[in-house]
């Protein structure tokens, strides 16, 4: 049964000594032990500069000596409950030095938190814009974000006043301009490719109905796969195989996709689907 014992105690330390006394293995007061979990110093510390001396930090537990009368008090790193207890029993007296001690060390805190917050370098109206354009874009956000007042008093809360915010016109122009810069890169990226694949689905929402359709191939020269999004198109009307025809046809021609590089085509069981796709098979069987 002794494999199932271990030892739980644990190792004291005098804050009030050097360090050389404190590994001083004859003094009495220092209690040796290999398992020792020492917590942080307490968040009141306006307390040990001339109230209490800090004597030892045991895991949760503190104990400091008073500096007006020698009495040893104990308490936790969490509370200041039984310190403060202790001045306002023996030395009430002191409970207004107490107070101001405190409010000096609020203060001292804040004026640092706020120093972190808004000593930061200038940010330049390029990488504000960015960076509203990307939130926008990858949470899906309505272009009209960036002209809510709650979302502008809180970029200019964590920043500064000076802060010049897109408008939601900017931000138009923008994305009209990435698109069609994804458009020119990826066009010339699947030209490079022998064979794709593509996949297509259709689905509704809010009573609109939406295709979406994407690419997937293996390059060439590094057999690398990559999968790239082309388009979410609307589809007005029912969900014929002439009005799937029509929106997929405009998707392959703007990234300039022949019909004979697609090898395979994925699509769920819909007999509309199935009739678009058999009908373009037979037409290059014909051929």
């Amino acid at each position: 049964m002794d494999r199932f014992i271990t030892s739980t105690s644990v190792k004291k330390i005098r804050l009030d000594v050097e360090p050389a006394e404190a590994q001083n293995v004859d003094d009495p007061t220092t209690l040796i032990s290999t398992h020792v979990s020492l917590a942080p110093a307490p968040y009141y510390k306006y307390l040990f500069d001339e109230f209490y001396k800090l004597r030892n930090v045991e895991n949760l537990k503190v104990t400091a000596v008073c500096q007006n009368c020698s009495k040893v008090v104990s308490g936790s790193t969490k509370s200041s409950g039984n310190f403060l207890s202790h001045i306002k029993r023996k030395h009430n007296s002191l409970m207004s030095k107490v107070e101001d001690a405190r409010k000096k060390k609020d203060q001292e805190t804040s004026t640092m938190i706020q120093t972190k917050i808004y000593d930061t370098p200038k940010v330049s109206k390029e990488l504000v814009k960015d960076l509203v354009f990307n939130y926008i874009v990858e949470e899906m956000k309505p272009l009209a974000t960036c002209e809510k007042p709650s979302f502008k008093r809180l970029i200019r809360g964590l920043t500064s006043d000076s802060i010049v915010l897109p408008y939601r016109k900017a931000l138009v122009s923008e994305l009209n301009h990435k698109y069609k810069a994804y458009v020119e890169m990826l066009t010339g990226f699947i030209e490079k490719q022998s064979y794709v694949c593509v996949t297509a689905d259709i689905w509704s929402s809010n009573n609109k109905s939406y295709l979406g359709m994407t690419c997937h191939f293996i390059d060439e020269l590094n057999y690398s796969r990559y999968s790239y999004i082309l388009a979410c198109r609307r589809i007005k009307g029912n969900h014929t195989y002439l009005n799937i025809a029509k929106v997929i046809n405009e998707i392959m021609l703007d990234f300039k996709i022949e019909n004979e590089k697609v090898t395979h085509v994925v699509t769920d069981n819909a007999s509309n689907f199935g009739k678009f796709w058999l009908n373009i098979s037979y037409m290059y069987i014909k051929e």
